[in-house]
């Protein structure tokens, strides 16, 4: 079931492409806010309503409800999508062979931060134990959080950067710099602020498991 729904996810990043080249993202997330609704709104019902107390049959619910979010997300950016331009399947060999060459270094990159931000973890399993791992993982994972505003803050600028390079305009650098700037103000407050939040935000989550 659950792969139904990162199926889905994948077919709504793909068209999605295409409201972020015409700069139409607030379309996008829009859609992205409407199918989390849904995916709430569906295990609260389960939650509180259809299984209250029956766990187990629950379960395979809250899975369902990320694919019911999943469909109403696709189902809303493919109509935005269908505005700017028809969609419809279609096998084209030399497009896919063109689009996997010019891709490739990306995903390359992409399967090296993904390996960068998980081997630590098994490296200190079996280096160090589980009791060591159970203190580091809560702090990589806010850090990982913490990353992903700046992350999505540089592929909302990825068109107009590349139309700047495109277009030879000379405007990346300018884009490049003022990012850089934003980029910059924003990782001030975030390093004071989790440098005097840290053992807050790691011993709340600990001790509330510790008390269950």
């Amino acid at each position: 079931i659950a792969s139904i729904s990162v199926f889905l996810t994948i077919l709504n990043g793909t068209i999605t492409s295409v409201l972020q080249t015409k700069y139409q993202m607030g379309r996008a997330s829009l859609a992205v806010v409407v199918g989390k609704i849904a995916t709430v709104a569906y295990m609260a019902f389960v939650i509180f309503y259809l299984y209250p107390d029956n766990i187990a049959k629950g379960f395979d619910h809250l899975i369902i409800a990320g694919v019911i979010g999943a469909v109403i997300n696709l189902l809303q950016t493919h109509y935005y999508v269908r505005k700017i331009t028809p969609i419809k399947p279609r096998f084209d060999l030399d497009l896919w062979k063109r689009i996997i060459k010019e891709s490739l270094p990306y995903g390359i990159a992409l399967l090296l931060s993904t390996l960068y931000f998980r081997i630590d973890s098994v490296v200190i399993l079996f280096t160090r134990g589980q009791e060591e791992l159970g203190l580091y993982a809560p702090a990589m994972k806010l850090l990982e959080q913490m990353t992903i505003l700046p992350l999505y803050f540089m592929i909302s600028n990825l068109p107009i950067l590349s139309k700047s390079v495109d277009n030879k305009d000379g405007k990346h650098r300018e884009i490049i710099n003022n990012s850089f700037t934003a980029l910059a103000a924003m990782s001030v407050p975030m390093a004071i602020g989790g440098a005097i939040l840290a053992y807050p935000l790691v011993e709340s989550p600990q001790r509330g498991n510790a008390q269950q």
